[in-house]
């Protein structure tokens, strides 16, 4: 079989997958002995990619997306797709594939998977379902993902969908990642990166926001559906919205900064990176971008085994702070500014978060797959991930700054006198700086996935 060139690298496709799936089956193993001691025994497990859906009171679908549970093990599930996993026995993926003249039918992907587990394929949902029931015996069985069709037909118990035990477990779990999954995130940077590089070379004329995006998805072929995530692009104070969704058809005014923050996906898994770029900015903000430049890399580099994620949030702070002072912003000391909390008005958001399947992958807080978690601290309740950092996580690091005018209010209201407003005002026409990329943790230390390839 041929395989996409983007989805090559150095060690075949076939061969990273066949070790994925061993992995995968191994873990669950211990998984099932672990859970199955608390929650009654459980030999089997099935993934339900989940059904499809139209929109309220319409006959349209909702573009479909499979449970993350699934996707891990089978890529492209669709629409009331299952996967049967028994240890010692091939998984079996029973595929969904009706008798349609409205739609394309429904092809095998272009990938090991093929190869590597055993596939049935059924003319509808029902069907598949009714050759589940078949084969197995629900005292045997718990579900992840049930529908409420596979729950009546295989009689399944309440404790035996999604067992909390079992599931806080898969979620721990999905935190490691294997040498195929790191493939599948290389792969989606691949496909970012002409993306990423379009908008660098159409930055000088200063498009527009739509402009910029449509470029984005021409360079890397894709459809806005195919998007893991809502592309961020956004001229000047624009860039101060967190999420901002728009995307301006008009040219910028003044057009000096940009912030493009967006992604791509491979086999189910995405990549997620953010750049802010200076066409003609004031001083100060470029000192400042500059500053958060080689603030993210010394960030980067702490990404190791071991690192608490919440102390190295505290250090992105910390550098802000700095910066802050650096430029003239902040008046007052560095450490009455932290201490105070008035450096989270600039950013107030989590350095970064666990990335994967799901751009804000699960296990963020989690410090077992027992479920034991580490709540975010009270000051910041918005951190995504608290854990300390082990090999075989993937996570986004992601400082930003920005001058967003709701919490610059509110700063003034408590530090009036900390901070020089007038140039505040002068910064707000730029919104903000963020800077992300994709880093890998090794037992040698952190691996920037995404850098090599968007710089």
């Amino acid at each position: 079989m041929t395989y996409p060139a983007g989805m090559r690298d150095s060690r075949p496709l076939a061969e990273s997958f066949a070790d994925h799936v061993d992995a995968l089956t191994a873990s669950l193993e211990g998984i099932l002995d672990h859970s199955g001691r608390a929650e009654g025994p459980a030999s089997q497990v099935l993934f339900d990619a989940g059904l499809a859906r139209n929109y309220a009171r319409d006959d349209q679908e909702m573009p479909f997306r499979p449970c993350p549970y699934i996707a891990r093990w089978v890529p492209e599930a669709g629409p009331g797709d299952l996967l049967l996993v028994r240890p010692g026995a091939t998984p079996c993926w029973f595929r969904v594939v009706p008798t349609d003249y409205w739609n394309e039918p429904r092809g095998l992907p272009l990938h090991p998977a093929v190869e590597h587990l055993a596939i049935a394929e059924y003319a509808s949902r029902e069907a598949a379902v009714a050759a589940v029931a078949a084969e197995v015996r629900a005292s045997e069985l718990a579900v992840v993902g049930a529908s409420p069709d596979v729950i009546e037909r295989l009689e399944l118990p309440p404790d035996r969908c999604e067992p909390a035990r079992l599931l806080d477990a898969l979620a721990f779990d999905r935190s490691h990642k294997t040498d195929y999954e790191i493939h599948c995130i290389r792969a989606a940077l691949g496909v970012a990166a002409r993306g990423h590089a379009a908008i660098a070379r159409a930055l000088a004329a200063q498009p527009s926001e739509y402009a910029l995006h449509q470029a984005y998805l021409n360079a890397a072929e894709l459809l806005d559906l195919e998007m893991p995530y809502s592309g961020i692009v956004a001229w000047d104070d624009h860039a101060a919205i967190l999420h901002y969704q728009s995307r301006r058809r008009t040219r910028p005014d003044p057009g000096a900064a940009l912030l493009v923050d967006s992604g791509a996906a491979a086999w189910g898994y995405a990549c997620d990176v953010t750049r802010t770029y200076v066409v003609d900015a004031i001083a100060p903000f470029c000192e400042l971008l500059r500053g958060m430049q080689d603030l993210q890399r010394s960030l980067v580099e702490a990404a190791i085994p071991g690192q608490d994620f919440v102390e190295l949030h505290a250090r992105a702070l910390e550098g802000i702070a700095s910066l802050l002072s650096g430029i003239g912003v902040l008046n007052a000391p560095i450490e009455q500014a932290l201490e105070a909390g008035w450096i989270d008005y600039f950013m107030p958001h989590g350095l970064g978060h666990h990335l994967g399947l799901q751009v804000h992958d699960v296990g963020g807080h989690m410090l077992s797959p027992s479920g034991d978690v580490r709540e975010p601290p009270s000051r910041w309740t918005y951190l995504r991930t608290t854990r300390p950092l082990e090999v075989g996580n993937v996570i986004t690091i992601e400082p930003g700054v920005y001058f967003m005018p709701t919490k610059l209010a509110e700063l003034r209201a408590v530090a009036r006198g900390a901070f020089d407003w007038g140039l505040l005002r002068e910064l707000q026409e730029f919104g903000g700086i963020r800077i992300e990329d994709d880093v890998w943790v090794t037992p040698a230390g952190a691996v920037d996935l995404s850098r090599p390839l968007i710089p």
